[in-house]
């Protein structure tokens, strides 16, 4: 007897291991912290690469015992996690608009882009041509991505899809470089070195062909790492001598100079009227941010250790946080910070 209830343990242990290794939602025990409050962790353990809409964060993930990297969940309203893709290979660098999901997959050898759909409890290929995908947005049913399928001239170009369509389309495949898109809306923009340095890009997807394309910033200096939210696009920009977080409204063609602190500043994220961004100006790094309706700028976290990769929605920012020796995912309402 006592043999036949050992074997049963192990084949429902089994099972288990079987169901985690595709996509889908599998929750685990909700963790003690209440969000709000001074900052908080979202269950901390080798969390890397935070998204967040609403009160859903999304992340890599390498807690599992086989180490891989798979993309897990947190609702900060149930404090329910879940696996979000846990097939095998590695998944990353997610991000999330509404209920769906998608990041970089390497389950059939080279970089593709996938999804899930939370609300459907199912996941779906987006991308899986021959060449590497990456760098993957979303906004509404419009994902894009940067694309290396332009394998004879060793470039990549951006290409979106139309989730509702089910329609994949070529954004920009200049002679050039373009990186690291971004969405909003109908309005994609990326970087690329069509003039010799880095410059920031945009494409209309309800506009004619013609007058679709549109430079959002060609300084002579280096702009990259650019994110948009709604009118406004954000930026690091070199023009000063070292990385700033620069500004455009594209509705009033203002210029809007966020942060120029003689200290480095990168990897902004925006949504609505907040920017955040990475900040050296303390000798680690800190997460800074800037409300564009006030015109004042604000501390988000200045802990000893470092902390990177913040992201911005509503009222959360989240960010990868290296306090505990390793790297965790926290949180802070910004309500709480006023």
């Amino acid at each position: 007897m006592k043999s036949t209830a050992f074997s049963l343990a192990i084949a429902l242990l089994l099972s288990a291991a079987v169901l985690l290794s595709a996509c889908g939602t599998q929750s685990v025990s909700p963790p003690p912290e209440q969000y709000s409050g001074k900052e908080w962790p979202i269950n901390p353990v080798q969390r890397y690469t935070p998204a967040v809409y609403g009160d859903t964060v999304v992340w890599m993930d390498r807690s599992n015992v086989d180490g891989e990297k798979n993309v897990y969940g947190h609702d900060l309203t149930t404090h329910l996690e879940f696996a979000v893709c846990a097939a095998s290979g590695t998944q990353q660098n997610p991000a999330i608009d509404g209920d769906i999901v998608v990041w970089e997959d390497n389950r059939n050898g080279n970089w593709d882009i996938y999804g899930y759909d939370m609300a459907a409890g199912k996941g779906f290929a987006i991308c899986t041509a021959a060449a590497d995908q990456s760098n993957v947005s979303i906004d509404g049913d419009i994902v894009v991505w940067e694309d290396m399928r332009d394998w004879a001239t060793f470039k990549s170009d951006i290409y979106g899809y139309d989730l509702s369509a089910g329609v994949e389309f070529l954004v920009c495949d200049q002679r050039d470089e373009q990186r690291d898109p971004d969405v909003s809306g109908d309005i994609i923009i990326w970087q690329e070195t069509r003039n010799g340095n880095n410059d920031i890009y945009s494409y209309n997807l309800s506009a004619d062909y013609n007058v679709a394309e549109v430079p959002v910033s060609t300084n002579l200096s280096d702009q990259s790492q650019a994110r948009i939210s709604g009118d406004i696009v954000v930026w690091v920009d070199l023009r000063f001598g070292n990385p700033d977080i620069l500004g455009y409204n594209r509705i009033t063609e203002e210029a809007l100079f966020i942060c120029t602190h003689n200290a480095t500043q990168r990897n902004p994220a925006i949504d609505g009227d907040i920017v955040v961004w990475e900040d050296d100006r303390n000798g680690n790094w800190d997460i800074y941010g800037y409300d564009l309706s006030t015109g004042t700028g604000f501390v988000v976290c200045d802990h000893v250790a470092d902390q990177y990769n913040p992201a911005v929605a509503g009222d959360i920012v989240v960010w990868e946080d290296k306090r505990n020796g390793n790297d965790d995912i926290y949180g802070v309402r910004l309500s709480d910070l006023r």
